[in-house]
C-alpha cells in the first residue's frame, strides 16, 4: 500500500497517458475513493511498430516512468489502449516495475481481464477511432478468444486524435445503441480519451449488460495491483465486484 503522504494515503497511482489525453485525468480523480489518489504524466504517442519505433517508444516509456516514480506510487500504470496493444501489454507492465519498482498495470491487458472478471465472451466494441483502427481492436479481442457480435465507430483517425476531446458522454450511448445486439453479453468502450465514464451507469441499465471503458478498467486493474479491493459505486458492474474474487491479469499478446 501507498507509502504515507498527505494524498494518496491507502493507495496512489503513477499514470502515463498521451498528450493530448484529457478524459482520463477527470475520470480517474472523479472515481477514485477518498484516500486513493492518481498522479499523471504524459508520454507522445508512438504508432511506429518497426525497430527504431519500438526502440523510440521504449526509451519514452522509460523516462516517464522514471519522473512519475519520484511520487512514489504503488503501481504504475500506461493509460492508452491503442499504445498498449500496439506494443505487449505485458513488456509495457515489465518495463515500468523495473524502473519503479511496483506493479505495472496497461489498459490493453487490464480490459482484457476486466471482460474476464465479468465472464464476457461475446463483446459489442464500441470506440472513437475509424474504420482499420477499430477493426484493428476486433482482431485483438477475436485473438484473445472473444467474439465481437457487433460494433460501431465515430470515425477519428490518428491525424484527428485532437478531436477526441469533443466526445462525450452522449456520444457513448449513441454508439453504443448501434453496435450492442441482443447476442451480446458485455460491451467494451475503447479509448482512454473517450469522457464517458459518467455513461456507464446508463448504458448498463439500457442494455442489460456490463459495460466496460478502458479508463474504468485501467483504474479497476491498478486499485487491485495496488492493494485496494473494496467495490467503487457509480461506475458499473466491473468496480462492484468483490477484490477478494478477482485478480487482474496483466499479460497480454502483442497485435501489429
Amino acid at each position: 500500500m501507498s507509502k504515507r503522504s498527505t494524498y494518496g494515503r491507502v493507495a496512489k497511482l503513477g499514470v502515463i497517458i498521451p498528450p493530448n489525453n484529457l478524459a482520463n485525468e477527470v475520470e480517474f480523480h472523479a472515481m477514485a475513493p477518498p484516500g486513493v489518489s492518481a498522479h499523471f504524466t504524459r508520454l507522445p504517442i508512438h504508432m511506429d511498430t518497426s525497430a527504431a519505433g519500438t526502440a523510440a517508444f521504449y526509451r519514452d516509456l522509460q523516462g516517464a516512468t522514471r519522473l512519475l516514480a519520484e511520487a512514489e506510487p504503488d503501481v504504475m500504470l500506461y493509460a492508452c489502449t491503442i499504445g498498449s496493444i500496439l506494443f505487449p501489454a505485458s513488456t509495457i507492465c515489465d518495463r515500468m516495475r523495473a524502473v519503479a519498482g511496483v506493479p505495472g498495470v496497461a489498459t490493453a491487458s487490464a480490459v482484457l481481464a476486466a471482460l474476464r472478471a465479468l465472464g464476457a465472451r461475446r463483446v459489442a466494441l464500441v470506440t472513437p477511432y475509424d474504420e482499420a483502427l477499430t477493426l484493428h481492436e476486433k482482431e485483438w479481442l477475436e485473438h484473445e478468444g472473444f467474439a465481437v457480435p457487433g460494433l460501431a465507430f465515430h470515425g477519428f483517425g490518428p491525424p484527428d486524435f485532437l478531436k477526441l476531446k469533443r466526445l462525450g458522454p452522449e456520444d457513448a450511448v449513441a454508439l453504443v445503441d448501434r453496435a450492442a445486439p441482443a447476442a451480446g453479453d458485455a460491451i467494451f468502450i475503447s479509448c482512454a480519451d473517450f469522457a464517458c465514464a459518467e455513461a456507464i451507469e446508463t448504458i448498463e441499465r439500457r442494455h442489460g449488460r456490463p459495460a466496460v471503458t478502458s479508463n474504468q478498467a485501467s483504474f479497476w486493474a491498478a486499485l487491485r495491483a495496488a492493494g485496494y479491493d473494496a467495490p467503487v459505486p457509480g461506475y458499473g458492474q466491473l468496480l462492484r465486484l468483490d477484490g477478494s474474487l478477482t485478480t487482474p491479469s496483466h499479460s497480454g499478446t502483442e497485435m501489429v
